[in-house]
């Protein structure tokens, strides 16, 4: 989570993640949705970085 620049998207990460440990005690999901995490931040990025 460190290594988000964007405070609001970590807020938003964070605030998924917990919500969904409350949620779901399987320890696939909450990895599973990490990965997902990272998926939207690359593409985030790279929408940012071409100016679309």
């Amino acid at each position: 989570m460190w290594s988000i620049p964007e405070s609001s998207l970590r807020k938003e990460y964070r605030r998924h993640i917990l919500r969904l440990l409350r949620v779901n005690r399987d320890p696939t999901v909450p990895f599973v949705y990490v990965i997902q995490c990272a998926m939207h931040l690359y593409h985030h990025t790279l929408a940012f970085a071409l100016g679309l």
